[in-house]
């Protein structure tokens, strides 16, 4: 307590450290006491508003987490209904369903890794009406077999109906399921398939676990008052949390929901309203996703009789806050008196003319605010240089961030021109540029991967505009480049874009021999709409594979481009498995050519209908090598996927040489191994007349002896040994008889006998018709 007595004896201004004092203890007791008195009066409703609001807080966080797992699974579903190993299997019927082992684990690995990478996916499955087999994420099954034992619905749904009837994404409810022996209650969604027909060949189904909706409602947190529901558009409970409430409370809080849910027309609100004689709140969000309504149903009544403890509670920390201000009052006002104090003692020393000076220390407070403004102002021109350096990185991501519709006006009004960029033109446009494979594999070959384009792409832009437009370019990675186009109307009438695009094609070759695909979107008339330009140049670039690289590739040009069904039936399928089967490689390139000519020569084509024609031809070939029991190793003499081959090939022309490759293949493998067995049986044949030939041989006989028909037989024979069977016999027979006649004195009826003639004249016969002599003539010579 020294500072104040020696303010009174030193100075008549100490009556400053008196006013500081009590104008701070009567400002913070005033305060105390009225906001004690406004807690008391209004502690209800402060709880009540706190209440609603936090409740409306956890609505909106679980509508978000809930759409956003929503929106997952369907674009899940979506991703899974565009697979071609899926939409394929949907036409494969009940008996060819054997032969395609391979499409299945295909689609039963990747249905599962679509479980695998979502916690809260109970099960799914594709049921396939034209098979009727079900593929969940564990197996294959039979649809009987499925529903009743595998995965048994409590429900009563008619699954065939559902799976006639075509339906986009949707919820089915709540449902409770039994899964592999275990019953839980699950959400359930379905799909017809495939997506671009109104005739559903099958229905893909996600159950989606209830536990993930009582994580996200607050279903299981202790002392929660707040019944939560989840409504749909029929007005059925999708979810709800009251079982973990009394009866009554249930009952109670159910008529409440059904007396306001008529009401909820509005994305959000709130209710307040009384029944059976006591008040309920009741609020309310409409989803993003589907249309569901997350619903609470509060009883403000019980909030109410908490607020007494609450008054008491306030009253003693008003008297708590009484004691503590005026002690902490004190200590603050002596604290900021103090280098006043040292201030004015200074002053007094100096007016007495005292010789002694005073030293001020380190921690003199008007010495510690001139550190403290020095600090900021060092601090804030260290933020200005790094701003400086950081300045090619902020332009790169506002770049990106205007490709991906993520920039609006007013964020570019606000820090545009603060990182160089300056877009003062009402129409903007985006185009995407493409290194080409070959040039880019040629990049690699000499470390120029990491080589950065992008101020010699806005030196071009420079140049080639000629003020007329802006552009500000960004690279994406190594072999994708994108400019984004400031304009004027009258610069597209001008075709200025095409200048600026010869430059930089005329560039990348000259300097760096590269060639570029690039895809050119449409203009629009606002920033936020570059998204749709950006997903414009992307989609023209996937005409590549049509048009070929080191093209420019306006949207236009390709926009109205329709179809994906190519001509390929199923009698021409057969008929080049089996050309392929027989080994004839002519006929097979004759069938390929034709097939070539019909889809791609004939009509303009979208790179969905060539990606489909390609895999459809490797599937041909996969089914020639089941069917003719070998494998892709025994065929190409390595393990190739030849899907994933196909995919990598990029434009027309590989794809073509790559599937008469495989075709080649499969009819040069095909060609051999027939005649190694065609080779075998002419060796037994061969084996058993030399040892039969002096008995009775007929073509019947052998073919019995080698298990081939007697037509088969004569066929393979005559192609391998160039003679027909009966030839063939009689040559042999004639040679013995030459050994006979040479080497023996046997008669010509003993030599007929011994090899095989029945009498001498019809041997005589035979031999001077192949050798030009009588047997008896041939013995003299």
């Amino acid at each position: 307590m020294k500072l104040l007595p020696q303010s009174f004896t030193s100075f008549k201004m100490n009556s400053v450290f008196i006013r500081i004092f009590f104008s701070i203890v009567g400002l913070v007791l005033t305060s105390v006491l009225i906001i004690a008195y406004i807690s008391y009066l209004n502690s209800t409703n402060m709880m009540i508003s706190e209440v609603k609001s936090n409740n409306m807080l956890v609505l909106g966080q679980a509508k978000e987490s809930i759409d956003n797992e929503v929106k997952s699974i369907e674009n899940s579903a979506m991703q899974a209904s565009l697979d071609r190993r899926l939409t394929r299997a949907l036409y494969i019927s009940h008996e060819d369903s054997y032969y395609e082992a391979e499409v299945y684990r295909d689609i039963i690995t990747y249905l599962n890794s679509i479980k695998a990478n979502d916690d809260y996916i109970a099960n799914l499955w594709v049921y396939y009406n034209k098979a009727d087999i079900v593929l969940g994420s564990e197996g294959k099954y039979d649809s009987k077999l499925f529903f009743s034992n595998v995965c048994k619905y409590y429900t009563d749904i008619d699954w065939e109906k559902i799976s006639r009837e075509y339906s986009g994404f949707r919820s089915a409810g709540k449902q409770e399921v039994e899964y592999n022996y275990t019953r839980m209650p699950v959400i359930m969604f379905m799909k017809s398939l495939p997506v671009n027909e109104l005739s559903p060949k099958g229905t893909l189904v996600v159950n989606l676990n209830e536990q993930f909706f009582y994580k996200e409602m607050g279903g299981n947190k202790e002392g929660n008052v707040v019944i939560n529901y989840i409504v749909d558009s029929h007005k059925n409970i999708v979810f709800t949390n009251a079982k973990s409430f009394q009866e009554k409370d249930q009952k109670l809080a159910r008529s409440v929901l059904d007396s306001t849910v008529a009401g909820m027309d509005s994305a959000e609100g709130t209710f307040d309203i009384k029944f059976g004689g006591k008040p309920f709140t009741v609020q309310y969000i409409k989803s993003e996703a589907n249309d569901w309504r997350y619903i609470s149903v509060t009883p403000t009544w019980y909030i109410s009789r908490k607020v007494i403890g609450i008054r008491n509670v306030t009253i003693w920390v008003a008297l708590i806050s009484m004691i503590l201000s005026m002690i902490l009052a004190y200590l603050l006002v002596k604290r900021l008196y103090r280098p006043i104090n040292d201030i004015l003692n200074y002053i007094s020393i100096i007016g007495n003319k005292t010789p002694d000076k005073q030293k001020t220390g380190d921690k003199d407070e008007l010495k510690f605010i001139n550190r403290i403004i020095s600090y900021v102002y060092n601090e804030n021109e260290s933020l200005r240089e790094s701003f400086h350096k950081s300045h090619p990185i902020l332009r790169e991501k506002f770049l990106n961030d205007i490709t991906n519709g993520s920039v609006k006006q007013e964020r570019y009004r606000e820090i545009g021109s603060d990182i160089g960029i300056d877009m003062p033109f009402p129409l903007f446009q985006v185009i995407v540029f493409e290194i080409d494979e070959h040039a880019s594999e040629a990049l690699k070959r000499h470390g120029k991967q990491n080589l950065n384009f992008v101020p010699v792409m806005d030196e071009i832009a420079i140049e080639a505009l000629n003020g007329n437009a802006r552009c500000y370019s960004v690279q994406k990675d190594e072999s994708t480049l994108v400019s984004v186009i400031n304009a004027e109307e009258r610069f597209y009438e001008s075709e200025g874009i095409n200048e600026y695009l010869k430059k930089v094609r005329d560039y990348f070759k000259s300097n760096h021999d590269l060639t570029l695909t690039i895809g050119v979107g449409k203009h629009y008339s606002s920033m936020e709409e570059c998204l749709m330009s950006f997903i414009e140049a992307l989609h023209a670039l996937k005409y590549k594979i049509v048009k070929g690289q080191n093209t420019v590739i306006y949207i236009d040009e390709v926009r109205n481009i329709a179809g994906n069904i190519f001509e390929y039936s199923i009698e021409r399928e057969k008929q080049l498995v089996t050309i392929l089967k027989s080994g004839d490689i002519m006929a097979a390139n004759q069938i390929l050519l034709q097939i070539f000519t019909d889809n791609l020569d004939k009509r303009l084509v979208t790179p969905e209908l060539i990606n489909n024609l390609f895999n459809a031809l490797v599937g041909t070939a996969i089914r020639s090598i089941y069917e003719m029991q070998a494998t892709i190793k025994k065929i190409f003499g390595e393990e190739l996927d030849i899907y994933a081959e196909m995919t990598a090939k990029s434009v027309v022309e590989e794809k073509k040489s790559y599937t008469y490759f495989i075709f080649k293949s499969i009819a040069i493998y095909a060609s051999d191994r027939k005649h190694n067995q065609n080779t075998k049986v002419y060796e037994k044949i061969r084996t058993f007349v030399a040892e039969n030939y002096n008995k009775e041989l007929s073509l019947d006989k052998v073919a019995e002896v080698v298990g081939l028909s007697p037509s088969y037989l004569s066929f393979i024979f005559k192609e391998t040994s160039g003679v027909n069977f009966v030839d063939f016999i009689n040559e042999y027979r004639l040679e013995k008889a030459r050994e006979l006649l040479t080497t023996t004195s046997m008669t010509v009826a003993q030599v007929a006998e011994s090899v095989g003639y029945m009498n001498a004249n019809s041997f005589s016969k035979t031999f001077k018709k192949y050798i030009g002599v009588a047997p008896g003539q041939f013995r003299e010579m």
